[in-house]
């Protein structure tokens, strides 16, 4: 599936870094943080660019986060693995 960059708008409500990267385990704190943040869109970003990013979306649609609430950013973050914001939508 194709994720976009999230909505124009948005504002960022935290951010939730990973050192080791490790998807499922990303996506499990992404589900967790969905039910926390009920309205939050997620945008992650990864080393190894968008199809990482992107196979993180897709495991943490599997379990169960609403293709709607994520995004994926192309640019890889900055000393972590994985980057994870999470957006109050516009």
């Amino acid at each position: 599936g194709a994720y976009g960059p999230g909505p124009a708008g948005a504002t960022p409500l935290l951010a939730y870094r990973s050192a080791e990267g490790d998807t499922a385990t990303v996506a499990s704190q992404m589900l967790f943080l969905s039910g926390v943040f009920e309205r939050a869109i997620f945008r992650v970003s990864a080393k190894g660019g968008d199809k990482a990013a992107k196979a993180i979306a897709a495991a943490a649609r599997e379990k169960g986060i609403p293709a709607n609430r994520l995004a994926t950013a192309a640019a890889e973050p900055q000393g972590v693995a994985v980057s994870v914001e999470l957006l109050s939508p516009p």
